[in-house]
C-alpha cells in the first residue's frame, strides 16, 4: 500500500523528462537507448497501476481511456517471444479502442510483446504491445507521446476532496476521490 505518492509522482515526473528527452535524440543505439526507454515505460506503468489500487490519483483519472491502435492476429498463427509482429497481426486491419487506463498499465506490465517502433528519423514513436493472454487476439499500439501523456497526467494530479462511506456488504471502505 502507498501511503505518500509524492515520492512516484516525482518519479512519473523524471521518467516522462527522460522518455521526452530520447523523443530528441540524434543517434538511437537499440541496446542502450531502447532498453532505457522501456525501462522507464514499464516502471512507470506499474508506479501508475499501483497507484490506481491504493486509490492516489483522483477518481477521474483513474477512470480515463486511452485510444488504441489496435491489430487482430493473422489466422492460424501462433505468436511466439521470437516472433515479428509484422508477420504474426495483421497491421492493415486497424481498429481504435478506447481501453482503461488499468487495463493498458496491466498489458504493459505483462507484455508477451513489447517493441518500440522508430520513425524515419530514427527515434522514438510508437510502442506495441500485449499482455501472454491477449498475444493470440491483437496487439496495440500507442505513440510515445500518449504514454508520456499518461505518466504526465497521473504525475500531475492531486486529490483535493476525499469521501469515505463504510460498505457493510464489503466489508471495507468506498472512497471516491476528487
Amino acid at each position: 500500500m502507498i501511503t505518500e505518492s509524492y515520492y512516484y509522482k516525482n518519479y512519473l515526473i523524471r521518467a516522462s523528462k527522460i522518455l521526452r528527452g530520447y523523443k530528441l535524440i540524434k543517434r538511437w543505439n537499440p541496446v542502450r537507448c531502447g532498453h532505457v526507454v522501456e525501462r522507464e515505460i514499464f516502471l512507470s506503468m506499474y508506479l501508475i497501476r499501483k497507484m490506481i489500487e491504493s486509490q492516489k490519483v483522483t477518481d477521474q483519472v483513474a477512470g480515463m481511456k486511452i485510444k488504441t491502435k489496435c491489430f487482430p492476429v493473422k489466422n492460424d498463427c501462433i505468436v511466439t517471444r521470437h516472433s515479428s509482429f509484422d508477420k504474426k497481426y495483421n497491421l492493415e486491419a486497424v481498429s481504435t479502442k478506447y481501453l482503461d487506463l488499468s487495463y493498458t498499465c496491466n498489458q504493459i506490465i505483462h507484455s508477451y510483446v513489447f517493441e518500440i517502433v522508430l520513425s524515419e528519423k530514427k527515434i522514438p514513436f510508437y510502442v506495441v504491445f500485449c499482455s501472454d493472454r491477449k498475444r493470440n487476439a491483437e496487439l496495440y499500439m500507442l505513440k510515445i507521446n500518449q504514454v508520456i501523456s499518461m505518466i504526465e497526467a497521473i504525475a500531475k494530479d492531486n486529490i483535493v476532496k476525499s469521501i469515505s462511506r463504510y460498505d457493510e456488504s464489503k466489508k471495507d471502505f468506498i472512497v471516491k476521490n476528487y
